[in-house]
């Protein structure tokens, strides 16, 4: 019998929007992602301004799910970051300024670009804000920026799981050891 090692993390970074913190525990959707972050099937990351605006208010629930999470800074320093950072910004908000929301949001845009990311929001593509980020994410796929919603976020990380499940079944019986506990419960 041969040991083997199996990473139970499926590779994916997941980057949470302000809008999708989940501080009182009722999205079904982020706490099973939070579940799979705390277990290290994936890693959730929030952005330097989602982090920003959601301790904001100093709403002690909204503080402490803030505070637990990996905070990514923005820093648009090289040529390319900053040209990705104009673009996401001409791609959300084309044809204004942006306010200083609009602007988070370009940055939590760039950061999830930056750190290579999917987002998690449920920002726009809705009757009062048509456009916003997932109203734009054809465009930003492009850019290779993914966004999703929570739900979606979760069939992704199912269907990952899915696979790495039946690669570690498959090792483990060529093996001629058992799988990991993990298998099949995730």
């Amino acid at each position: 019998m041969t040991d083997i090692e199996f990473d139970r993390d499926i590779g994916l970074r997941i980057m949470i929007d302000t809008n999708v913190i989940n501080s009182r525990g009722r999205d079904a959707d982020m706490n099973q992602l939070e579940a799979w972050g705390c277990t290290g099937v994936i890693d959730i990351v929030l952005s330097e301004p989602a982090h920003e605006e959601a301790t904001a208010d100093h709403d002690p629930r909204r503080v402490a799910k803030a505070n637990t999470h990996v905070i990514s800074e923005s820093l648009a320093r090289t040529t390319e970051e900053r040209r990705i950072l104009d673009t996401i910004a001409q791609t959300i908000f084309p044809s204004v300024v942006p306010n200083r929301n609009q602007a988070n949001d370009i940055e939590i845009v760039f950061n999830s670009w930056k750190y290579g990311a999917i987002l998690v929001t449920n920002d726009g593509d809705s009757r009062s804000q048509p456009r916003g980020i997932l109203g734009s994410r054809a465009e930003l796929e492009k850019l290779a920026i993914r966004v999703m919603r929570p739900s979606e976020a979760v069939t992704e990380v199912r269907q990952k799981i899915a696979v790495r499940d039946s690669i570690a079944r498959q090792s483990s019986e060529s093996h001629g050891c058992a799988p990991p506990a993990w298998v099949g419960n995730d």
